[in-house]
Order: structure tokens, then C-alpha cells, then sequence
């Protein structure tokens, strides 16, 4: 690994779809994310700092609105929630149908 990949804090996926490519790095925790799962949330130019949906306490509405627009299966087997941990008696879980290991509370 090149020594810039090597020394980056922050994930390789997506925190909203899991998926990796071109993401955006939160400058103060390790979230990563595609523009196109920000929903249109605004996000500085360098050298200026970004606080992520996680630092700033908007990541479950960001996750319900990709739970919109993407197909998603109502789970049949998932027993917790990737977003909050929450069990599926707290509420009712989807299962992301294009990863197959997601779930989250919807609705």
C-alpha cells in the first residue's frame, strides 16, 4: 500500500449502502460516504473541515432516505439493526436486498 492509503483513518465503505469507491471522509471520525447517499447534504471544499450525518446526529434520517429510494425487503431472519444495534422487537427491520448483510429499522 501506497503510504497515504496506509495512514488513512477512515473506512473503506460507504456507512449508508456499504459499498466502497469514491467516497467522502468525515475529517473528525472514521465515517466515510458516497455523495449520492448524502442526500444532497452540503459538503465543503478542502482545505475546509466536514462533519459527518454520525458527528452531527442526522445518520438515521439519511439511512431512511436511502432505504427510499433503493429496494429493500422487509427481513425475515435479521435480528438486529446495523445503524443503532437495536433488536427487530424495537421496530420493524429491512433487509438491503444488494448486500444481503444489512439491516435497519424502517419507518
Amino acid at each position: 500500500l501506497p503510504d497515504e492509503e496506509a495512514d488513512d483513518p477512515n473506512n473503506d465503505h460507504c456507512e449508508v449502502c456499504g459499498y466502497g469507491g469514491g467516497l467522502i471522509c468525515c475529517d473528525f471520525c472514521p465515517c466515510a460516504f458516497h455523495e449520492e447517499c448524502l442526500d444532497g447534504m452540503a459538503v465543503p471544499p478542502p482545505p475546509e473541515t466536514w462533519r459527518c450525518p454520525s458527528c452531527v446526529g442526522c445518520m438515521e434520517k439519511l439511512v431512511d432516505a436511502y432505504l427510499v429510494r433503493n429496494p429493500m425487503d422487509i427481513a425475515q431472519d435479521a435480528d438486529f439493526c446495523d445503524l443503532c444495534g437495536g433488536k427487530e422487537d424495537v421496530g420493524t427491520l429491512a433487509h438491503c436486498t444488494r448486500c444481503e448483510t444489512r439491516s435497519f429499522h424502517f419507518g
